[in-house]
């Protein structure tokens, strides 16, 4: 595949006069979408140390944002996306692990690089560092198109690089299975440092589609995400199954969904309940998408729209799949194993961290290709789908037993009345080799523990039965829209254990506050009135974002930009303080003017 890349699908793919990218009120035409990443690559080809052949990219959503991506793959360069919601610490974790390399961001993230090979996009002086020769390069698939992080199941971010032949394998081998036509709307919802991101956007504009890029605001906002869907036209989206229950959540009709002709969720695990709600509400045929960042985004898909079980379909083209044992020797069909991905996805591996690579990346016993160990179990049915059973890491021994917490999760699920549950389990601060079994649900009435706990008695063995079952308003997540199980575990603890007391919580304002943080996150009022620390109670940059929304509509105020950093907010009483300081800085201006 020497002499092709991801950007010479664009080219070949390119519809002139129509749109290509819609954020906001920004809206560019293919012609011109494709002609300023000509012009940016040239200028990148020059300020970029060639011999280097990384970038960073810092950059809000926006169609600058995927100029940038364009450019760079065009030039033969990986880009390594980070998003700038993100926490300052996490952000300055990523850039020193990537070392030193290329960077396109804007003049206010400069704190974070060194003085070259900078290029900003919001600046007259674009370029910092020496400006080379324009150099011809030989365009090859075997170049990265992309360096990526993925925390997987340890919460460690590791960054991993994908080939720009596999990129073009993902979008050849998923165009076989959904239809992927030219003049349709796609919503582009996710964070760029999700690789499910590239599906939204690089494939999307390589077989062109129309991309409507949501902002920080609609990303996590149901009503601005329904809105936004609906007033589109958008014909694909592409989520998580805890985003769309979010969607749920907020509509139970699902209105905004009825002109969408292809849903697409992955991620997570798809619950048959949550299925059956999308074939009742929409006529969009739906796919469930199954595959590890380490084998490019998607790896199998299955379409379940005529379906009434769950299952993650068959390979993508160029794909194989494998069910081992733990020493790597194959199973038979029907029988469960350690889902292994072999084929043209396969990553290159973990940047900086061959030990790790060396361990996930492996050779299988039966033709000694190169395969990567998912951690996740599944088996093969006869004809050839795949039915996942759940994670390797949430297996776990409870007094003696093996329990799995997916298949908690599965038949509380099937209640009628649980939108989502969600089992941890909690090592008890009281006592010691005395860890707790818990069950967290969302719903829209009241459920009453007996009735949960008859239904799951009916269904489980004794020792899966939850010793806690705990209804809560909305279940946590993380910046990538998945179920955040430690800020799950830290809502047990906090309500058994003692909390910071060190500021007075029951005026008004911290009442108020406490409600929309509540509201938000799904925590209950009475945890955040005991001062618990940010992050410890599901609030992330994300969420952090929708939580100033709502209190910037209801106080009338306005964070400044220095605030929106969601590391500057240590605890909940540091944020009750900055609005009462904003809310009473409000009040003198408005005497000052009068």
């Amino acid at each position: 595949m020497q002499g092709k890349n991801i950007y010479h699908l664009l080219q070949e793919n390119q519809r002139l006069g129509a749109e290509a990218i819609i954020c906001g009120d920004t809206q560019i035409e293919y012609r011109d979408f494709i002609q300023q990443v000509d012009n940016m690559a040239n200028q990148l080809s020059r300020v970029f140390n060639m011999n280097n052949r990384r970038c960073i990219i810092l950059l809000e959503r926006s169609p600058e944002l995927l100029m940038a991506i364009f450019a760079t793959l065009k030039i033969g360069i990986a880009y390594v996306p980070i998003d700038p919601v993100y926490p300052q610490e996490q952000m300055r974790t990523m850039i020193n692990n990537i070392g030193q390399c290329n960077v396109i961001t804007m003049t206010k993230y400069k704190q974070y690089f060194e003085d070259t090979n900078i290029f900003y996009m919001d600046s007259r002086e674009r370029y910092v560092g020496q400006l080379h020769e324009e150099k011809k390069t030989e365009y090859d698939a075997n170049d990265l198109a992309y360096i990526i992080y993925t925390s997987g199941t340890t919460g460690v971010p590791n960054a991993i690089g994908i080939f720009q032949r596999s990129v073009i394998n993902l979008i050849e081998g998923l165009c076989e299975v959904i239809h992927f036509s030219q003049g349709k709307t796609i919503a582009c919802l996710t964070s760029c440092s999700f690789d499910i991101f590239v599906v939204e956007t690089i494939l999307a504009l390589c077989k062109g589609l129309k991309v409507v890029m949501a902002n920080e605001k609609e990303q996590g906002n149901p009503k601005l995400m329904s809105k936004l869907i609906h007033e589109n036209k958008i014909d694909m989206i592409q989520l998580t199954p805890s985003t769309m229950q979010m969607l749920v959540n907020y509509d139970q009709d699902l209105m905004c969904l009825k002109g969408v002709s292809d849903i697409m969720l992955g991620g997570e695990v798809l619950t048959s309940s949550l299925l059956e709600l999308l074939k009742s509400k929409t006529n969009a045929k739906i796919y469930n998408m199954y595959g590890p960042t380490e084998t490019t985004v998607w790896s199998s898909v299955s379409n379940l729209t005529g379906k009434n079980n769950v299952d993650i379909g068959k390979p993508i083209k160029n794909t194989e799949v494998y069910i081992v044992d733990d020493d790597l020797n194959e199973i038979k069909d029907g029988h469960v194993g350690e889902i292994c991905i072999a084929g043209a996805g396969l990553a290159m591996g973990y940047i900086n961290n061959k030990a790790l690579t060396d361990k996930r990346f492996v050779r299988n016993k039966i033709d000694s290709k190169r395969m990567y160990r998912t951690g996740d179990y599944g088996y093969i049915v006869e004809d050839g789908y795949i039915t996942y059973v759940g994670r390797k890491d949430n297996q776990v021994k409870l007094r003696g037993f093996r329990v799995e917490l997916e298949r908690i999760e599965s038949v509380a699920s099937d209640h009628c009345d649980i939108n989502q549950a969600v089992a941890v389990i909690i090592q008890s601060k009281r006592k010691k080799h005395d860890d707790i079994l818990c069950l967290y649900f969302t719903s829209h009435i009241e459920i009453k523990q007996d009735v949960l706990k008859e239904h799951l008695t009916k269904r489980l063995p004794e020792h899966m039965i939850p010793n806690k079952l705990i209804q809560i308003d909305k279940i946590p997540m993380t910046p990538n829209n998945k179920i955040n199980r430690k800020a799950l575990s830290n809502i047990e603890i906090y309500m058994d254990d003692a909390l910071n007391d060190s500021y007075n919580m029951q005026s008004d304002i911290s009442k108020k506050i406490i409600k929309i943080i509540s509201s938000t996150t799904g925590i209950r009022q009475t945890i955040l009135s005991k001062n618990p620390e940010t992050a410890e109670v599901g609030l992330n940059s994300i969420v952090f974002i929708k939580v100033v929304v709502k209190i910037e509509e209801d106080f009338n105020i306005e964070f400044s930009d220095d605030m929106l950093d969601f590391s500057k907010f240590k605890d909940i009483s540091s944020i009750v303080q900055y609005i009462e300081r904003c809310v009473l800085d409000s009040k003198r201006m408005n005497e000052n003017t009068h």
